[in-house]
């Protein structure tokens, strides 16, 4: 099983389909460090996590920026890691 961290105060890069944000309970990172993860693959159902090729992270609240701008990100970010589960 793939570890499971958390993510806050996170946006989507787009063009490579990767979350930027900040990062907690990663014993490879300290507590707030900014980090990207890799592609991101899927949404654990069970456990409320975006699934990417090593981990699995809790999304906590999207920057404030990126949710003024895509208004309702999380959800909307959650509906497209679904679609990409159904259609696999």
């Amino acid at each position: 099983m793939k570890e499971l961290y958390k993510l806050d105060n996170w946006l989507l890069a787009d063009s490579m389909f990767v979350l930027w944000g900040n990062v907690y309970d990663n014993p490879k990172f300290r507590d707030g460090d900014f980090i990207h993860t890799s592609e991101l693959k899927g949404w654990d159902v069970e456990n409320q996590a975006v699934i990417t090729r090593n981990s699995r992270y809790i999304l906590g609240e999207p920057s404030a920026s990126y949710e003024k701008q895509y208004p309702d990100a999380k959800n909307r970010l959650i509906a497209v890691l679904e679609k990409m589960e159904n259609e696999s």
